[in-house]
């Protein structure tokens, strides 16, 4: 259950450079307000995309972040703090496009049960696993510019005119691409932005500027980055690189439950068991890519990234299989004929059901 005690919203006009912070907390009693706020997080939250970092000693943000928790700062200050850096940093931007900023401190037991609609898949449940019990969020929230019909009244006459407004929030649906969250327990920061020019430079607006935080690669990325050169490596070495990438995904997962932290030595010792020619190819092919020996990765992201194994064929069929079915010839099976041509056996089938 995701459950939030305070949340803000402030309004950007970066054209007219109008900043306006508010003075009231989002009412999360209201029914809407509540399922909308807890959306968004949820998204931010479970996204596979979102990068990981770690507060630099000097890190300005995380001692005013200390002072709020201390409640030696109210939530509205250190928002609207936080919501003041952000829109002097887009005022000298090239972004053009407008922004409110959400703000919000929130409690997660990891209670499944809570999804609101349109939140129910498996997918988005599992990948909220591991979340921290409380964190704290700022989610940039690009405004939609849209038109709308007015109507009037001019000299005893109806006028229906049309007019244009940018005043239209992101749907719940709808990815942020710039947005953190912080463990608060930790102080692990998890991250999303994009590349601005700010001042004539070249910038990232919330590792650099406001938390002033290291960046790591996102879990999306390290998953792909270990089975693609372990697929690489089988491939090199003349075997079915789609038995190796699948196997990949499935070492992936099986180091990740122990721990939130993939280690290439376990994968390779999964993936190329019995092949110390190729184990030594796939170490040395990843400490050539400066992929580290122990990688932080989210747990639930990680399984949702990796629990499936999708393949297509030069003739048009397509299959999808537990990725921890790759070794397990009981299951499924890829066997390649003299003539290089491979043959796809799937057994122990007990029912067959159309999608």
């Amino acid at each position: 259950m995701l459950t939030i005690s305070h949340a803000v919203l402030h309004v950007f006009d970066l054209e007219s450079g109008g900043f306006y912070p508010s003075e009231r907390e989002l009412d999360i009693s209201e029914r809407t307000t509540k399922s909308y706020v807890q959306r968004h997080l949820r998204r931010a939250a479970a996204s596979a995309e979102a990068s990981h970092g770690r507060f630099s000693a000097g890190s300005t943000f995380l001692g005013e972040l200390n002072s709020y928790l201390s409640g030696a700062v109210t939530f509205l200050d250190f928002s609207t703090t936080v919501a003041r850096f952000l829109y002097d940093e887009l005022r000298k931007s090239d972004d053009e496009c407008q922004y409110d900023l959400l703000v919000a401190d929130f409690d997660d037991s990891v209670d499944t049960s809570d999804t609101e609609e349109g939140d129910n898949s498996r997918a988005v449940k599992a990948s909220f696993e591991g979340v921290t019990e409380r964190g704290f969020a700022m989610l940039l929230l690009p405004r939609r510019r849209t038109f709308m019909h007015v109507t009037d009244e001019e000299g005893g006459e109806r006028v229906n005119e049309v007019v244009r407004h940018d005043s239209q929030l992101p749907n719940p649906t709808q990815k942020v691409d710039t947005y953190a969250v912080v463990d608060v327990a930790s102080s692990d920061v998890t991250f999303h932005d994009k590349e601005r020019v700010v001042a004539g430079e070249q910038a990232l607006i919330i590792p650099d500027g406001l938390l002033s935080c290291t960046k790591e690669a996102s879990t999306r990325e390290v998953v792909e980055a270990v089975s693609q050169l372990a697929e690489r490596v089988a491939e090199e070495a003349g075997e079915l690189p789609t038995v190796a990438l699948a196997s990949a995904k499935a070492a992936v997962a099986r180091c990740v439950e122990r721990s939130e932290e993939l280690s290439c030595s376990e994968v390779a010792d999964v993936v190329f068991e019995g092949k110390p020619d190729q184990r030594r190819s796939f170490e040395a092919a990843a400490a050539e890519e400066d992929i580290p020996a122990s990688i932080p990765v989210r747990k639930g992201v990680a399984n949702r990234l990796t629990r499936n194994h999708r393949i297509k064929t030069d003739t048009g069929i397509e299959v999808t299989f537990p990725s921890d079915y790759a070794d397990k010839p009981e299951f499924i099976e890829f066997v390649t004929g003299a003539d290089g041509r491979v043959s796809i056996e799937i057994r122990n089938v007990a029912s067959i059901e159309d999608k």
